[in-house]
């Protein structure tokens, strides 16, 4: 048949010509049809003939095509790919999805690919502008695929992301850093794909991100998984992020010293955050000071459930206003004279002095402040008042 059709000005292939569809049937109709090259199938389907005809001779072309968009009949091209007719190229992809789009066709012959790479000196001027108009549209491509189309974008504008595009390729185009990082696409990504922030589009530009993260309102479960970031500790940009948190938060195992410091000056941790810092830290006398302000802001109960150092406490006491002061110290009602003595000296009382040195003073002599903090002691057995209102240490807890 090549012979045939290769020599275009012999009587044979005029005669062919003059009747093709009755040729191709003929052709078909064989037992074993001769095989053409691809070269002369491509002569002979571009020919003149019946739609039918051309689509049965594609069906049943034995070869491959190199570049399957020299036959003319686009309606052939997808007969060729459903049957393997069209070599594996980046040429044959990027031709049909600049003359079709991106068919279900198409995606199956790219996918179909081994060692996808494409590259834009690939690509024509053409070829680009559809892939800028169709990415949304690669949806059912391999992510090496889609990735590989993603890095023929100069940029992309987060607001054209479909709400069918899957999370897995929104997750590609965010670890790509397209789009660029901007205060419209945090604010699209928190709004649109709530917690579905990306930590390395993020690392990838922690300014940018710092930049415009304030006026996102991020959640604190994003602030705390980028307070972990690397590029945070080296732009330290620690203070600002802990800062726009709004609750306490666990101490991740990933911070540095530096960051767990911070949130403990700021009393940004929770207790068991607290907790960690002590195993991380162990009590040590900058880690106390550190913990003070965090203990003080939380309740009396609070407090005391969260059973840190005793010291703390004290300190607690020392800086609390009065009426939290009296409600601490209520609750301290399994600690031994000793221990008590040292948050007592932290109320600053000069009248409690008097009674810890046993000089006996008598209640109505005391001051408003001094008399709620014996009837207090009074009430959990510390003290005792006599016949004559003197007050004493009571000797069942001086002893303890």
């Amino acid at each position: 048949m090549d012979s045939v059709i290769a020599k275009p000005d012999s009587f044979t292939w005029k005669n062919i010509e003059s009747d093709l569809d009755s040729f191709v049937a003929e052709y078909l109709s064989s037992s074993s049809p001769v095989a053409c090259s691809p070269q002369s199938f491509i002569r002979l389907v571009n020919a003149e003939m019946t739609a039918d005809s051309r689509k049965r001779l594609a069906k049943s072309y034995r070869g491959e095509i190199a570049l399957f968009t020299d036959v003319k009949d686009s309606s052939v091209w997808r007969i060729l790919l459903q049957n393997a007719k069209v070599s594996s190229t980046i040429s044959n992809a990027l031709s049909y999805l600049e003359v079709v789009g991106p068919t279900g066709d198409w995606v199956a012959f790219v996918n179909g690919f081994e060692g996808f790479s494409l590259k834009k000196s690939d690509c024509s001027e053409a070829s680009l502008s559809v892939v800028r108009a169709q990415i949304n549209n690669f949806n059912s491509l391999d992510d090496d695929k889609f990735k590989s189309f993603l890095g023929l974008l100069d940029t992309y504008s987060i607001s054209n992301i479909p709400s069918n595009l899957s999370d897995e390729k929104i997750r590609l185009m965010f670890d790509m850093r397209i789009p660029v990082l901007s205060r419209h696409s945090l604010s699209v990504m928190h709004d649109k794909y709530a917690g579905g922030f990306c930590l390395p589009y993020i690392e990838g530009d922690i300014d940018a991100y710092m930049s415009c993260v304030a006026y996102t309102s991020p959640s604190d479960e994003e602030l705390s998984a980028v307070l972990a970031l690397s590029c945070v500790h080296t732009k330290d940009y620690r203070a600002s992020l802990v800062n726009m948190l709004r609750s306490r938060i666990a101490l991740n195992a990933d911070y540095d010293d530096e960051t767990a410091q911070v949130l403990l000056d700021r009393g940004r941790l929770s207790s068991s955050g607290v907790a960690a810092a002590f195993e991380r830290f162990g009590e040590s006398v900058s880690l106390d000071k550190a913990l003070v302000g965090y203990a003080a802001s939380l309740s009396v109960n609070g407090l005391i459930e969260l059973n840190v150092d005793r010291r703390i406490v004290v300190e607690v006491i020392r800086e609390s206003s009065f009426r939290k002061r009296l409600d601490v110290l209520g609750k301290l009602c399994d600690w031994d004279w000793r221990e008590l003595v040292e948050a007592l000296h932290a109320f600053g009382l000069e009248e409690l002095d008097s009674i810890l040195n046993k000089r006996h003073p008598k209640v109505d002599q005391l001051s408003g402040e001094t008399r709620q903090v014996v009837s207090l002691l009074e009430g959990m057995g510390y003290v005792t008042i006599s016949s004559d209102g003197r007050v004493y240490i009571a000797k069942s807890k001086r002893h303890r």
